[in-house]
């Protein structure tokens, strides 16, 4: 796992609704990609039962319909746990909650999640794993922010961030899932500024590879997220608010955690069953 990339300043060109506490170019939240070292022989492994026991149980509960569980790593042995890392990899997703201060990485099989947790500047207190569409500290960093409004009165020349914030106010308020397309409106500097007065920034923040990248942050209202889509020159093609637990393009699809089953069942068979 790659450091927490706290403390960060955003760039400069990532400011805007919901972009403040985190760098999206760093190395935590900015893998690109996933990779996965080239796995060890079977018999170089048949030593660590626990490691392949876990794998088993990550499996069936990928395979389970509707399959949520989390597994704590703390009484693994080192080599045990140096295994399964080497075998989960890094997908293409990583999140970032400030608060609990919480580390994130998605395995090369989707809907497999490492979360790392600390106390405060102290050592890690937690380490697990969940298996999932989303871990479940990220809904509950959404579902912890502020109701909508009152918003602060607009400066002068704001003119259409009052009606975005109407609309947030609309389906925010009893979480009702909603897409409000920014690049489809002619928002100057000023309403994007007086909207990041407005909505505030959040805890969490969520990257997702693959061609070009998204760029995901939550803003201080409860289960209101920005999302950004960037093309792979970094070009900004499609920027949102969205009112969800989580946005979709962060969750590992149901087909996806079927398939991430398929494959570790065939690493499992590498090891030997």
């Amino acid at each position: 796992m790659k450091p927490f990339p706290l403390p960060v300043v955003p760039a400069e060109q990532d400011r805007g609704v919901g972009s403040g506490a985190f760098d999206f170019a760093s190395p935590f939240l900015a893998t690109g990609g996933f990779s996965l070292a080239a796995l060890p022989e079977p018999e170089q492994a048949r030593h660590l039962a626990p490691a392949l026991a876990l794998l088993r149980q990550l499996r069936e509960a990928l395979a389970a319909p509707g399959g949520c569980a989390r597994f704590d790593l703390a009484g693994l042995d080192g080599e045990s746990l140096a295994l399964l890392l080497q075998v989960l990899g890094e997908g293409e997703v990583g999140i970032a909650i400030s608060e609990p201060r919480t580390e994130i990485q998605e395995s090369v099989f989707p809907g497999v999640w490492r979360i790392r947790a600390w106390h405060g500047e102290g050592d890690v207190t937690e380490e697990r794993i969940e298996v999932g569409a989303i871990p479940a500290c990220v809904a509950a960093v959404a579902e912890s922010g502020d109701a909508p409004g009152p918003w602060p009165p607009p400066p002068a020349g704001v003119m259409n961030a009052p009606a975005v914030l109407a609309e947030v106010a609309a389906y925010a308020s009893d979480a009702t899932p909603h897409v409000i397309n920014l690049s489809q409106m002619p928002m100057s500097p000023g309403d994007l500024a007086y909207l990041q007065l407005a909505l505030g920034e959040g805890k969490a923040a969520i990257f997702s590879g693959g061609y070009g990248d998204c760029r995901i942050h939550s803003t201080s209202l409860r289960n209101l997220w920005r999302v950004r889509y960037f093309n792979p020159e970094g070009g900004l093609v499609l920027d949102t608010l969205e009112v969800a637990s989580v946005p979709e393009v962060a969750l590992a699809a149901r087909e996806d955690r079927e398939d991430a089953a398929s494959r570790l069942a065939e690493v499992l068979e590498w090891f030997g069953g």
